[in-house]
């Protein structure tokens, strides 16, 4: 019966422990377990409930209710815990995808003190506004401390909004459009860019527009000085812009794709710092750009 099922004998000993399959016939004088080849299809359901995972607890206790609703119930509510695991093993998936690129490109000898040109698809954040005082940036060297405290905050909003905490490897700042044209690089708010995979755990998702953007690669994100280096791109993206014939026409993006201060110390971490442009005027149109 064992064979014939894939199943070991022990298990069979433990179906009857469990109360779930009785042998046909036990020899009295030898202890030897008999099954009609019927009883297969016990067998049968017992495995395929497993197999969505089902505990033998569980089984046993829709087993001993005799109720067909208990099952649909039971069943139902594996289906719907299989769907949100499959959602948090695509957002593990792109997450470990995301990071074996950052590490690459981290090992590479492709992140130059350039400016380049990307052309990105539309994506969407979450955004967390940065509370009035949280960091307010009147010294420069107080960069890492102030970012810090902005973390631990949107940290302590994540776990308040039920977010995964998987995103927050993602946590960014933004300047807004308005304060970049005029130089001021002080953020008001963080946010996580999203996955279509992780926009089904957030409400209100704000759209990140497609187009050309002025972007910076970089390692180190503080100067000696504990200023961030980031801060310093602002206006170089303007001058180059306006060099460039561009204007910048969306916020400033200033993006951690990944931190291993166990490996790399807490001032080396891969970022990404970006803004959208557009060509001056109406009809203007972009000669020689290359794109990455």
């Amino acid at each position: 019966m064992a064979a014939a099922n894939g199943v070991s004998t022990r298990l069979l000993r433990y179906y009857q422990e469990l109360g779930l399959i009785e042998p046909a016939h036990i020899d009295k004088m030898t202890g030897h377990r008999f099954y009609d080849l019927l009883q297969s299809d016990a067998i049968d359901m017992v495995r395929e409930l497993q197999g969505i995972g089902l505990s033998l607890d569980e089984i046993v206790a829709i087993v001993t209710s005799g109720s067909l609703r208990g099952l649909h119930d039971a069943v139902l509510s594996r289906r719907d815990m299989i769907v949100e695991e499959i959602r948090r093993l695509e957002i593990a998936r792109d997450i470990a995808m995301s990071m074996v690129e950052s590490i690459e490109r981290f090992q590479g000898n492709d992140i130059t003190d350039q400016i380049l040109f990307e052309r990105a698809p539309a994506s969407s954040m979450v955004v967390f506004d940065i509370p009035a005082g949280m960091a307010p940036q009147d010294d420069v060297r107080k960069g890492r401390e102030e970012w810090e405290r902005v973390l631990r905050f949107v940290k302590a909003e994540m776990i308040e909004r039920d977010y995964p905490l998987e995103l927050f490897r993602n946590i960014s700042c933004a300047v807004p459009c308005e304060r970049v044209v005029r130089g001021d690089h002080r953020a008001t708010y963080a946010f996580v860019r999203l996955t279509q995979e992780m926009e089904a755990y957030v409400q209100g998702a704000t759209p990140i527009p497609a187009g050309l953007y002025l972007v910076y690669y970089g390692r180190e994100m503080y100067l000696p000085s504990g200023e961030g280096f980031a801060t310093h791109l602002i206006p170089r993206f303007l001058d180059y812009a306006q060099a460039k014939d561009l204007e910048i026409c969306g916020d400033y993006y200033e993006e951690i794709l990944c931190r291993w201060p166990l490996l790399l110390g807490d001032s080396q971490k891969l970022f990404r710092v970006s803004v959208q442009v557009r060509p001056r005027g109406n009809g203007g149109k972009l000669k020689e750009i290359g794109c990455i």
